[in-house]
């Protein structure tokens, strides 16, 4: 994903009608976008995703971001509370 479209994405996450709370509930590793370094979340911790159906989904915890493959994601995480108001 290429720096352009990730600062627009990001950008909305200003927004809240944007924003989708998941749980995990299965083990899984995600990508820092800054570093690339994995990081390995685990069962009961919290993300906030704003395009949960996007190929690549971007995950946001304490303030750091994190790619996964949204099959990954699928498969780990549970919506808590999917936001559907507007921007």
């Amino acid at each position: 994903m290429n720096l352009q479209r990730w600062l627009t994405r990001v950008g909305r996450w200003l927004t809240r009608g944007y924003r989708h709370e998941f749980e995990v509930v299965q083990s899984f590793t995600a990508r820092s976008a800054i570093s690339n370094e994995e990081r390995e979340f685990r069962p009961g911790q919290r993300l906030i995703c704003d395009a949960p159906d996007a190929p690549t989904v971007t995950l946001e915890t304490g303030g750091a971001f994190f790619f996964a493959d949204r099959s990954v994601f699928e498969a780990n995480c549970k919506a808590i509370q999917p936001t559907t108001m507007g921007p």
